[in-house]
């Protein structure tokens, strides 16, 4: 599998689909290696994460509880659980950011999901047809992905009551194509809610509606994760074409962002092992 390391797979986000009564979003999909002892710091999302294991051994500490995983294991992380992990082998696993609508009553909890062979197997082959951009590749990935996130879906919400549907509105999903598209430059909120075709209050009403944050923390987010992956994976690159290639201009800035996401220097970061 030709896939580089912590590489988003360039695919067009969000991707969506519906499971029952729940509309999912799929903000993200990457692909990662890490070595062994290789320790990411705590911190936090604001959407639900999805690690599935390729090969290796992940453990997680999550909201002072540890989960493992091994090949084919996933472990879901719940928005806004401080959490860490450590590779206890050379280990390479599939990452996702999703967005889970839930009954605050009833919310869905990080916890281990053993044995999800169908969904590792549906991110070999997104990351095939990634690697291979042959004909019509993103459109066979988008549905190979979906697949397999239904079939996991199946676990997710078999221990969880069904909650009342509820809309996406359009805007929202336009504000985010927006983002996504524009994460390398300089993005501002004003064009945001312009792509959206909304005002700037009604936008950020709309993000922490969904995402349970201002819309300029999931934009510094999204460029913080990208920040890390080119950090990590460009050694040619100085960290200043790095930060100014994400529309970071204040290199100070970029390296105080980098360190309180990562409890790392972007120097430290670039130099570990890819």
């Amino acid at each position: 599998m030709a896939v580089a390391d912590d590489t988003s797979l360039s695919m067009h986000f969000p991707l969506f689909y519906t499971y029952g009564n729940e509309l999912i979003f799929v903000l993200n999909c990457a692909f990662a290696r890490e070595t062994k002892g290789r320790t990411v710091s705590l911190h936090t999302h604001p959407f639900h994460e999805c690690i599935v294991v390729a090969d290796g051994r992940l453990r997680y500490r999550i909201a002072g509880t540890s989960m493992h995983a091994g090949p084919a294991d996933a472990i879901l992380i719940a928005p806004g659980q401080t959490h860490t992990r450590t590779a206890l082998g050379n280990t390479s696993f599939f990452g996702f950011h999703l967005m889970l609508h839930q009954d605050p009553r009833r919310p869905i909890q990080s916890r281990e999901f053993p044995g999800q062979r169908a969904l590792l197997a549906a991110c070999r082959s997104i990351a095939a047809e990634a690697a291979s951009q042959g004909h019509e590749w993103e459109s066979i990935a988008r549905h190979t992905m979906i697949a397999g996130l239904l079939r996991f879906s199946r676990t997710l919400y078999g221990a969880v009551p069904p909650v009342e549907k509820r809309s996406i509105d359009p805007a929202f999903i336009n504000a985010v194509r927006y983002i996504n598209d524009a994460i390398r430059t300089d993005i501002s909120i004003s064009d945001t809610a312009k792509a959206a075709g909304v005002s700037e209050r009604h936008l950020t009403r709309l993000f922490r509606k969904h995402c349970g944050v201002a819309p300029v923390q999931y934009v510094l987010e999204k460029k913080l994760s990208l920040a890390y992956s080119d950090l990590i994976s460009d050694k040619r690159s100085t960290v200043r074409a790095i930060a100014q290639r994400l529309g970071f201009y204040d290199a100070g800035y970029f390296a105080k962002m980098i360190k309180r996401a990562f409890g790392m220097s972007p120097t430290e970061i670039q130099s570990l092992e890819g």
